[in-house]
């Protein structure tokens, strides 16, 4: 019994480094909303009234009319959950190297937006618009 015991103890310090549940969120900048952009004036608005408002842009590239700034937004939640983790507690100490039960269901969602501004030479505001917009990550915890 003693032993039981010892081995459960030594079980549970050993399985604590591992959650029977993970949650995770990982966000990537701040959305961009169609009031934060209320400001821009295609022929008036300067890159510098930009960055003021916005903020650096994650990325400058070249086009034919002239400099794109790309602004990205990123939102992910991931769910997994491991129904055998209990099981555990009922296998022997010296078999959990070689059995190690598992049964697990996960859930991962990946929400992007990409939000351009086109500028001519004068580096004055030409365009703007949403490349990419998707909702942020949903969250589903049952994988069917």
């Amino acid at each position: 019994m003693d032993l039981l015991l010892a081995s459960l103890a030594i079980d549970l310090v050993l399985s604590s480094c591992g959650a029977p549940i993970l949650w995770q969120r990982v966000t990537i900048n701040e959305p961009i909303k169609a009031e934060d952009l209320a400001f821009i004036i295609p022929g008036r608005t300067t890159f510098p009234e930009i960055l003021e408002k916005l903020g650096t842009p994650d990325d400058i590239s070249g086009s034919k009319r002239g400099p794109v700034a790309h602004y990205r937004y990123l939102d992910q939640k991931s769910f997994r959950v491991d129904l055998a983790w209990p099981l555990r507690f009922f296998i022997p100490l010296f078999a959990i190297p070689v059995i190690s039960p598992e049964m697990s269901f996960a859930d991962t969602s990946l929400g992007t937006d990409v939000f351009l501004v086109l500028f001519d030479s004068n580096w004055i505001v030409q365009e703007h618009a949403f490349a990419q917009q998707a909702h942020t990550a949903g969250f589903n915890p049952w994988p069917f």
